[in-house]
């Protein structure tokens, strides 16, 4: 290709917006993107375990990482106790994956109990030289913390 070529235009601009896109009065449009409320990052050994609380339309979403990155672990659903018993609990469902089903269950549970809604949590966690009991017992701790700020931020802004 020599200068007085002209430019190539069956090559998509990056920075054009994409056509593909749903606008605002398309049924899959998403007028409201989720909302982070509550996060919480902390260090066991030289791991960092990150947790994130963000809402949804109708229920609300924890992720657990010990990676920047969030990506697809062990998923569980749970719905919050019902108010006709003080001794009813949430029940989690793990739907998919099998490591960690039972710190994801009470991860669910606890955050669907803690915030009165459906809960779906994903927990990533890689394989670590660290004791399971402290690496859960840091989890769990992240996890309360990142509750801890999604419940104010849920009182403050509603």
């Amino acid at each position: 290709m020599n200068n007085n070529d002209p430019p190539n235009t069956d090559v998509p601009d990056p920075d054009a917006p994409n056509p593909d896109a749903p606008t605002p009065d398309h049924p899959l449009h998403l007028p409201n993107p989720l909302t982070i409320w509550g996060s919480s990052i902390s260090d066991v050994h030289d791991v960092q375990i990150r947790v994130l609380v963000m809402g949804l339309r109708n229920g609300s979403m924890v992720m657990v990482s010990d990676n920047p990155q969030f990506g697809l672990g062990t998923l569980s659903i749970s719905i919050p106790p019902n108010n006709i018993s003080d001794r009813a609990i949430g029940t989690p469902i793990t739907a998919f994956g099998f490591k960690n089903t039972t710190l994801t269950n009470i991860i669910g549970k606890r955050a669907s109990k803690q915030l009165g809604q459906p809960v779906l949590a994903i927990v990533h966690l890689q394989d670590h030289d660290i004791p399971t009991k402290k690496l859960q017992k840091q989890v769990m701790e992240t996890v309360a913390k990142a509750l801890d700020r999604a419940t104010a931020y849920l009182k403050k802004n509603q």
